[in-house]
């Protein structure tokens, strides 16, 4: 069953230190950019949802990823996801996940 997710892009300059990145730098915005609102039925769906061949496969994202100041279309490392219905916040990491 689907589960709605709210997907927040790094900002330039976030690197892997995940202790620096917390819920509230993420929702607030301070190193991450809401980007996406989908449904998926898991974590692993919205990383493979949120790469640029399936989210943008004709770079329709590419002028709204740069308006926002941000330097990468596909989801990648130090992005998060937000689970809405579990109420809980991910950061992507090399392997996998990261609860926050």
């Amino acid at each position: 069953m689907s589960r709605l997710f709210h997907v927040y892009y790094a900002k330039p300059g976030v690197d892997s230190l995940v202790d620096t990145i917390t819920i509230t730098s993420v929702m607030s915005y301070a190193t991450h950019l809401l980007v996406a609102e989908i449904l998926a039925e898991n974590l692993e769906q919205v990383f493979e949802d949120m790469q640029g061949e399936n989210w943008s496969p004709n770079g329709e994202k590419q002028e709204f990823i740069k308006r926002l100041d941000l330097t990468h279309t596909s989801m990648s490392v130090d992005d998060a996801v937000f689970d809405l219905e579990n109420h809980k916040l991910y950061l992507c990491d090399d392997f996998g996940w990261t609860e926050l």
